[in-house]
């Protein structure tokens, strides 16, 4: 009896082993294979770039009131391009999207998941969308190519400092590749595009220089104004005006309604450079465009003259505005129009023009009249 329970005794202890040995290869085997997924993993790159196009070395140029049209394109690098969310980053007071402000290449993006949608980003408007290859894997992005188009009209001056349209840090790239997660984002750059916008054009006109008053003391502007013709909220249609050289106009229309403020500012201009003085400056009537005067050249002095600024307010459809604010080289300011008006751009720069014509940045400034604003 005890010869057999030996012999069972030594074939457990045989088995149990057996067992152990099998484990420990079992251990030998899973560790090279799990260090090798996690090798694999770690292999994945973000190697996918976002550009704005066309790439150049120096910004665009463009003037207010132009259309600006802007493609993008995606280079997958290494990836399996599959899925874009792009959040699109631009100065609203520079830039405003047109009526369709964006267009997708459905040939590669098939599938749009989600917007435009509009919203804000740190101070800058932002325009974000979703586009995808769809549910066919063999039509994943694997060479450069354009995602869509966007469209913006030029409404505000940039100065000597471009305005830029960018890709905001929301902005992601999804890859199909084995290497890549299927949530990570394997947007590695982007590439914004710079944008210099200028003043509008407006017709050429000959230079004139200005007259030398004959007596050292002279009243210039208006002499006298008044209102009529209430529209309701303190708001009138007309208002008439008296220059000290005598000239006199009358401003509004049936469809008029101004603050007395804002027909006075009208009238100002309409009077400016008007001198009591027996020799008066030769000004032609308000709805013609004012000559602008040669100014004589001060030495080692850079003068600066016209509109240092300018901004297109209340779009009211087909690339018209109601309202235009400006600023002049020697510091004057203006707003023109109101909730009646609607015109093109290009007028309401015209405007903005003549009404800061001859006005210099230099401490002596010649004193050049500004025509009535066109209504």
């Amino acid at each position: 009896m005890f010869e057999n329970l030996f012999k069972h005794l030594h074939i457990s202890k045989k088995v149990s082993l057996a067992g152990l040995g099998l484990m420990l290869l079992g251990v030998t085997v899973a560790i090279p294979l799990l260090m090798q997924n996690q090798d694999n993993r770690s292999r994945a790159s973000a190697s996918s770039t976002l550009s704005f196009t066309p790439v150049t070395s120096s910004p665009m140029q463009k003037k207010v009131g132009d259309t600006i049209t802007l493609s993008f394109e995606i280079n997958p690098g290494t990836n399996l391009v599959s899925f874009i969310q792009y959040v699109i980053k631009y100065d609203s007071t520079k830039l405003q999207l047109s009526s369709n402000p964006i267009s997708v290449n459905t040939a590669s993006f098939p599938d749009i998941l989600d917007g435009p949608i509009l919203g804000t980003d740190n101070g800058s408007a932002t325009l974000t969308q979703t586009v995808s290859i769809g549910a066919d894997p063999s039509k994943a992005i694997i060479t450069t190519s354009k995602v869509a188009t966007i469209t913006f009209n030029a409404i505000g001056m940039t100065g000597e400092t471009p305005t830029a349209v960018s890709f905001g840090n929301k902005t992601q790239v999804l890859s199909l590749s084995n290497n890549d997660g299927a949530n990570e984002n394997v947007l590695s750059s982007t590439n914004p595009s710079y944008i210099v916008i200028g003043p509008g054009s407006a017709p050429t006109q000959s230079p004139t220089q200005p007259p030398t008053p004959t007596q050292s003391v002279c009243k210039v502007g208006t002499n006298s104004f008044s209102t009529n013709t209430d529209c309701g909220n303190g708001n009138t249609r007309y208002a008439t005006y008296t220059c000290y050289d005598g000239f006199s106009g009358k401003l509004g229309d049936p469809t008029s309604c101004k603050s007395s403020s804002l027909w006075q500012q009208y009238a100002q201009d309409a009077c400016k450079g008007r001198t009591s003085c027996s020799v008066s400056p030769i000004i032609p009537t308000p709805t013609i465009s004012v000559p602008t005067p040669t100014l004589a050249p001060f030495p080692s002095i850079s003068c600066k003259v016209g509109v240092n600024s300018l901004r297109l307010i209340d779009s009211c459809g087909g690339n018209k505005f109601q309202t235009v604010s400006y600023a002049c080289y020697d510091g004057k300011q203006g707003i023109a129009g109101g909730p009646t008006a609607c015109k093109p751009a290009n007028v309401w720069v015209e405007y903005a023009q003549d009404a800061c014509k001859g006005r210099s940045s230099c401490s002596v400034n010649p004193n050049v009249p500004t025509p009535t604003p066109k209504r």
